[in-house]
């Protein structure tokens, strides 16, 4: 009987090693994530019919939510960011008639400091169930600071529907800027028209359609889409033949989270997943 008490003792006190060192290694993994969550970047969110939007800088964060794929999007969010990081300092809700769905699932994060929509929002089911009437609405343009060198400029335009019964639209974009380098993220390719020339930028994230518009209004050296709105086809075609250069493009899948690096003196994009499109490819990044 000692001797069998002897080999549960011995068990017992290797399991708990084991645990102890487990535990070690989780927590410093996790460190080392949550670091490297607050270097500033522009992660992109595959969320469903629109792409949704995290921007980080130092312990700073801001998500842009829209899409109608709430599983999609919170697939790319848990990518984006780490288990022991979860907090956002500001969630924007943006979204028409059919693109609620992430907004809404966005509204009820309990880690959410501060909760805005970007425009009215459309009278729907959604808009009621998170409440939209009583939160704070950006109607006019909004710097919010993330970090001494991060910054994002939301910018909006409601225009009329076609028909006088049709809701307006809700037009915006944000402004993303780290030093010279700035990455515009668009609510739709045409909508590129609705605001003033920014000059040549890095990167435009194009949340909704009609990329062909949004190069034709905004000069870049990269162009982000929905890869379920955007064929691959389509920029290697239509658009590549309307680009005097070549240019980069990314494709996001629905829940896939694609990180764009602010790095010293530009933007560093993950090469898996870029692809240059254009009348002749480039030579590098």
């Amino acid at each position: 009987m000692r001797r069998l008490d002897r080999g549960w003792r011995r068990a017992l006190a290797f399991a708990a090693a084991l645990f102890v060192l487990s535990a070690g290694v989780a927590m410093a993994g996790g460190a080392v994530w949550a670091r490297d969550f607050e270097s500033p970047r522009v992660t992109v969110l595959g969320a469903g019919n629109r792409l949704s939007v995290l921007v980080t800088a130092g312990p700073s964060r801001l998500l842009i939510a829209t899409g109608d794929d709430p599983g999609a999007f919170g697939n790319a969010l848990a990518d984006a960011r780490p288990p022991m990081a979860r907090r956002l300092d500001v969630v924007l809700l943006a979204g028409r008639a059919t693109d609620l769905a992430v907004a809404a699932e966005a509204s009820a994060d309990s880690h959410a400091r501060y909760v805005a929509t970007i425009g009215p929002l459309p009278d729907s089911a959604a808009t009621d169930a998170m409440g939209a009437e009583t939160l704070p609405v950006i109607d006019a343009p909004r710097r919010i600071r993330l970090s001494d060198e991060v910054d994002v400029t939301v910018e909006v335009a409601v225009v009329p529907g076609e028909d006088a019964d049709e809701p307006p639209i809700v037009a915006w974009r944000a402004v993303v800027r780290r030093g010279a380098t700035t990455v515009v993220v668009l609510s739709d390719g045409r909508d590129a028209g609705r605001f003033g020339s920014l000059g040549p930028v890095a990167a435009v994230v194009l949340v909704g359609e009609h990329p062909a518009e949004a190069v034709d209004h905004v000069a870049t050296g990269a162009l982000v889409v929905n890869s379920d709105t955007v064929e691959g086809r389509e920029l290697r075609g239509d658009i590549g033949t309307r680009l005097n250069g070549s240019m980069w493009a990314v494709r996001v899948f629905p829940g896939e989270a694609v990180r764009l690096e602010f790095v010293d003196g530009g933007l560093r994009l993950p090469d898996e997943v870029t692809q240059a499109i254009g009348p002749t490819p480039a030579s590098d990044r």
